[in-house]
């Protein structure tokens, strides 16, 4: 069943603002620094599960296709982390981050939209030769 891009994009974005929390909330916070064990027994299932569905269904949108899945999850990763270290850390954007965003930025729109013929290989696995 596919479940389509809104609900992976949903999920991912989900996991990856939990599990920035998860990382960060100890240079935040002292209270949280002090409190490793509660930080991940409290995030690490939610986390997960966001991952792991938001996974499957961008996989399945994305015709199985394990790369474009990665390189998608990976600049929507680095687009989410850049915005809350930003205004949750107060981290200031440079040149170098900018062109990074930008980059991650052109990863998600070519993964989300660009449609790629299946390849030979892909082909010769289903039997389709001719």
């Amino acid at each position: 069943m596919k479940h389509g891009l809104p609900l992976a994009l949903l999920f991912l974005l989900i996991g990856n603002f939990l599990a920035w929390f998860q990382g960060n909330l100890q240079f935040i916070s002292d209270w949280w620094y002090n409190k490793p064990w509660l930080t991940i027994a409290l995030f690490s299932v939610p986390t997960a599960s966001f991952f792991f569905f938001g996974w499957r269904f961008l996989v399945e949108h994305l015709d199985d296709s394990l790369w474009s899945a990665r390189l998608f999850s990976f600049g929507l990763g680095t687009l989410l982390f850049a915005v809350l270290s930003h205004f949750v850390k107060g981290e200031v954007v440079t040149k170098k981050t900018v062109i990074c965003i930008l980059l991650s930025v052109s990863i998600v729109l070519i993964q989300a939209f660009w449609n790629d013929e299946p390849t030979r290989t892909a082909e010769v696995e289903r039997g389709d030769e001719g």
